[in-house]
């Protein structure tokens, strides 16, 4: 825990005293630091998702540990952000103030979530590294659209940086019901391919956890999406 402690920090967060709450523009500094570290733990997650997409593609692992220690880092900063929200929630404040606290809290544990799928990715990668068969090239040519499909929502998310929050909502929207009839599309040709025997029941079901992980970040990113729509 103390190693932790020493290669781990949060950067941005103000520190907090309930008798100087209610000074004027405070909480737009809180705020702030809130989103500079949260902007920071998408940072990681977004690095995550490409890296272990790249593993899966390539058929190697030599990122896999480094992957591990992003992952690592995330967890830390959903821990440190999440305790500091809830003493902030703890204390008196508007209703609107509230609620913006209470979607931060949301967009961390989707941010989370995301982190946790990415890691998934990393360990199929390990996964078919491991095996004698290889995925079938149209089950590679799935994984460069999935990759590509998931890249485009987290970074149309555009955390960290100057957005319209109604545009980014209307967009992720749509991506994510390009992301669930992809998904349906995969299903399908995947339990074809399973039918025709062109690679073993183990192998399929590796595939399988992917297409499941790949929809569930469509609607984290999503579920971000919406919250930031509260926020703003």
């Amino acid at each position: 825990e103390d190693g932790k402690e020493a290669e781990y920090e949060v950067l941005h967060l103000h520190p907090i005293d309930g008798r100087a709450f209610r000074q004027v523009g405070l909480l737009s500094v809180i705020l702030k630091g809130i989103e500079n570290e949260v902007a920071r733990m998408y940072k990681l997650v977004e690095e995550n998702i490409e890296s272990a997409f790249q593993c899966i593609i390539k058929g190697q692992t030599t990122n896999y540990e480094d992957i591990e220690k992003r992952e690592d880092y995330i967890d830390y900063l959903n821990e440190e952000v999440s305790k500091y929200i809830a003493k902030i929630a703890a204390l008196e404040m508007e209703e609107e103030d509230a609620a913006m606290i209470g979607s931060y809290y949301k967009i961390l544990g989707d941010i989370e979530r995301i982190g946790d799928h990415a890691m998934n990715f990393a360990e199929y990668a390990k996964s078919i590294e491991e095996m004698s068969e290889d995925l079938t090239p149209q089950a590679i040519e799935d994984i460069e659209k999935m990759k590509a499909m998931l890249i485009e929502a987290l970074k149309g998310l555009k955390i960290g940086q100057e957005r319209d929050c109604i545009e980014v909502l209307k967009e992720t929207a749509q991506l994510e019901q390009r992301i669930d009839d992809f998904t349906e599309v995969m299903r399908k040709n995947q339990l074809e391919r399973m039918r025709g025997g062109q690679y073993p029941l183990h192998v399929g079901l590796l595939f399988s956890g992917m297409i499941t992980d790949f929809e569930r970040i469509g609607d984290h990113a999503l579920n971000i999406a919406e919250e930031y729509n509260v926020i703003a």
